[in-house]
């Protein structure tokens, strides 16, 4: 049970290169409690809970649960792992660094440990530790120089920051250059506060906007560029790369058209939130990850199609 929840939790957050349907981490909650009536103290169920609460970004929730697997199993990396991730969304780097160690001296051989070294460095980025950010980052890419070029890329665009705020613009462009071309859709505007709530983590991934837009990382992707990619009507499960102009039973619209359409025919506004600082154009209703990629006949559609019924029925009802 705890493996195959295990699959969907890494499946909904796209660790497995993929997305799960939407209701997969209920699915993955109940496995996990059924679980738990079993061995209510196992290794297996404390780690499971743990990256459920992660997947559902529950990060308060994950403080105290991730002090209970150390307390009962202190060898286990994965409790200092989650408590420092939970200490980092929610505002306290500094409590997360030392976290970070401890788990890399306790298991200094992980196959995952190019993860926990990259981990370090955004936390002390987030500290404004720029150069021992970027010794840790450094470490990272040459741990895996096999690390899917998506996550390599990435980690260039932090090392890109890094290398701005200490006086190396050379060292910041060639960064930002390898970023590119591993993997050509990252901008400044993907960046974004994994817990919004959190006014301090808010201005920390500021500073790394303005970091890397020193460095020469381009602000955003031109919405009317056009790739010559055919529309489709598929739901996709890679959500980017290059996108088609118009779409299948959809009319498109450009930014300032969307000002005066919103003015003039006051619409349902639908953000999906993927990307979400916590604020969106006035009145919008957010579905977070309602496009994530999937199929026409999954259970996301059945609660998309639900939801939409249910909003056009409060608008009609408005209206009239």
């Amino acid at each position: 049970m705890l493996g195959v929840a295990t699959v969907l939790i890494n499946q909904s957050q796209g660790f497995l290169g993929q997305w799960a349907a939407a209701d997969a981490l209920e699915r993955a909650g109940k496995l996990i409690s059924d679980a738990r009536a079993l061995e209510p103290t196992s290794e297996g169920v404390l780690i499971g809970a743990l990256r459920l609460l992660d997947a559902q970004h529950r990060w308060e929730d994950m403080i105290p649960a991730a002090e209970r697997l150390i307390q009962a199993f202190p060898n286990r990396i994965e409790g200092y792992d989650s408590l420092a991730t939970a200490k980092r969304y929610t505002g306290r780097a500094g409590e997360a660094v030392p976290l970070y160690e401890k788990s890399i001296r306790i298991d200094p051989r992980d196959p995952f440990l190019y993860n926990r070294y990259a981990f370090l460095g955004f936390a002390l980025m987030q500290l404004q530790r720029w150069e021992e950010s970027a010794i840790w980052v450094e470490r990272s890419l040459a741990a895996n120089p096999e690390a899917p070029r998506p996550i390599r890329s990435a980690r260039y665009r932090i090392l890109a920051a890094d290398y701005a705020m200490t006086g190396r613009p050379d060292d910041a462009h060639r960064a930002v250059d390898e970023a590119n071309k591993l993997w050509p859709f990252g901008t400044v505007r993907s960046n974004f506060p994994e817990n919004p709530a959190s006014l301090v983590l808010m201005a920390q991934i500021e500073r790394l906007n303005n970091a890397q837009r020193l460095a020469g990382l381009r602000d955003h992707a031109e919405e009317d560029a056009d790739f010559g990619v055919a529309p489709d009507d598929k739901l996709h499960q890679d959500l980017a790369g290059r996108t088609p102009t118009t779409g299948p039973g959809a009319a498109t619209t450009t930014t300032a058209e969307l000002v005066t359409f919103l003015a003039q025919r006051k619409p349902i506004v639908i953000d999906t939130a993927l990307y979400s600082w916590g604020r969106s154009l006035p009145g919008a209703i957010g579905l977070k990850n309602a496009g994530l990629g999937g199929s026409f006949s999954d259970s996301a559609q059945d609660h998309l199609k639900a939801k939409m019924q249910e909003l056009t029925k409060v608008i009609q009802r408005y209206r009239s």
